[in-house]
């Protein structure tokens, strides 16, 4: 049973996800037989409770395997791995991981792994997470243009506006805004859909983009929206 601390990954976009054991000894060093498998737990547990009639649920949604072992008379000690993205990302709970054989009748396939209380430093189990924080935007803007006092609708007076919008990551990336044109379903008069994205600028700047010429676009109705 592993548990790590993952609450800077909540609500990001993991790209890539790695758990890593010391295997320090093995069965065997074949490659073939059961694998080891990670599966996500579903529900909390404590080290000082948990034991083997009393196990916490897990899902074998986003499960990964290993099948290298380490640590037999005819192969030195290594690092076993587990690419964990999926779970990972639906990790927000941070109930951790449940590490077993995928056989429970294959003796030759038992594995040992340093854990995170092992003396000497460096062996603990590790998580090495790519990740991507999503962009915010703020508020969204066409210009030129003017609002009608009366019917608070708004009036585009050019076929090449100007979009903009505010774009900030929390990661201190640089961002880019990508906007979206199309017809508002209230108003079926035409079939317009333009969707661009503008340059890069530093995040917390505004990202702006000019929307190519397009003469079908005098007196109808659109609507926008962006995203960073």
């Amino acid at each position: 049973m592993l548990k790590f601390d993952v609450s800077k990954f909540a609500g990001n976009h993991i790209s890539a996800a790695t758990v890593s054991l010391y295997n320090y000894c093995s069965a065997t060093c074949s490659t073939s037989g059961a694998a080891t498998v990670a599966t996500r737990i579903t529900s909390s547990w404590s080290s000082s409770s948990i034991a083997w009639g009393a196990q916490s649920s897990a899902t074998t949604t986003g499960m990964a395997s290993s099948t290298g072992h380490w640590g037999d008379s005819t192969c030195s000690v290594n690092w076993s791995n587990w690419r964990l993205q999926s779970i990972v990302q639906a990790w927000a709970d941070g109930y951790g991981l449940q590490i077993r054989g995928e056989s429970e009748t294959d003796s030759t396939t038992w594995r040992r792994f340093r854990s995170a209380n092992y003396t000497t430093a460096g062996y603990a189990p590790k998580l090495v997470v790519t990740y991507n924080s999503y962009a915010t935007t703020s508020p969204l803007a066409i210009s030129p243009s003017t609002v009608n006092a009366y019917s608070g609708k708004r009036y585009v007076a050019t076929c090449t506006p100007t979009l903009s919008a505010k774009v900030t990551d929390a990661d201190g990336s640089t961002v880019k805004g990508q906007f979206e044109i199309i017809n508002d379903p209230a108003y079926p008069d035409t079939t317009y859909s333009y969707t661009g994205t503008s340059a890069s600028v530093a995040s917390g700047s505004t990202a702006k983009l000019i929307i190519p010429s397009a003469s079908q676009l005098a007196a109808v109705h659109l609507r926008m929206r962006v995203r960073g």
